[in-house]
């Protein structure tokens, strides 16, 4: 289901000819030229790409965070409303940078919103970064140890390319 919407995305990028994208570019395509989903749905599936990290969401744009390489799209590659509302997200364990903030607010004295803040500053001025990397450069900033989260990230960030 991940490739389908990996597809979904490149179609409308594709379309429209750029990779930052609004929800209305995606109300466009997806809704009222393809008819594919409802608005609720969009909705939905642009919280799932969200979500999944198919796509981040800087203001009110909406850039891929996969490459067009290799995607292939076949004539009855589409999406419905129904394809929503089942789709199940891959279990995973427990999500890296969850664990980065966790340890972040173990050592130092402070509440996760605000480490979340310095997290966010740090990943808004460093745009093509991912938000673990930000939490690592957060952590090295208040002086800690991160060498355990070096290869959890790495690996991460791994995964995510092919």
């Amino acid at each position: 289901m991940i490739e389908r919407f990996k597809e979904i995305i490149y179609i409308v990028s594709k379309k429209l000819d750029k990779k930052e994208l609004t929800e209305t570019d995606f109300k466009k395509s997806l809704v009222y030229d393809r008819q594919w989903l409802s608005p609720d749905h969009l909705k939905k599936f642009l919280d799932i790409c969200l979500e999944i990290r198919l796509l981040q969401k800087d203001n009110d744009v909406y850039v891929p965070t996969f490459s067009f390489k290799d995607i292939q799209v076949t004539l009855d590659t589409k999406i419905s409303d129904k394809d929503i509302d089942d789709y199940k997200p891959p279990t995973i364990q427990k999500d890296i940078f969850i664990e980065i903030l966790e340890y972040i607010e173990q050592k130092v004295t402070m509440q996760r919103n605000e480490i979340v803040k310095n997290v966010n500053k740090i990943k808004g001025k460093m745009k093509f970064v991912t938000i673990e990397i930000a939490a690592l450069i957060y952590a090295k900033d208040l002086n800690l140890d991160i060498s355990k989260f070096i290869d959890p990230v790495k690996d991460k960030i791994l995964s995510g390319i092919k």
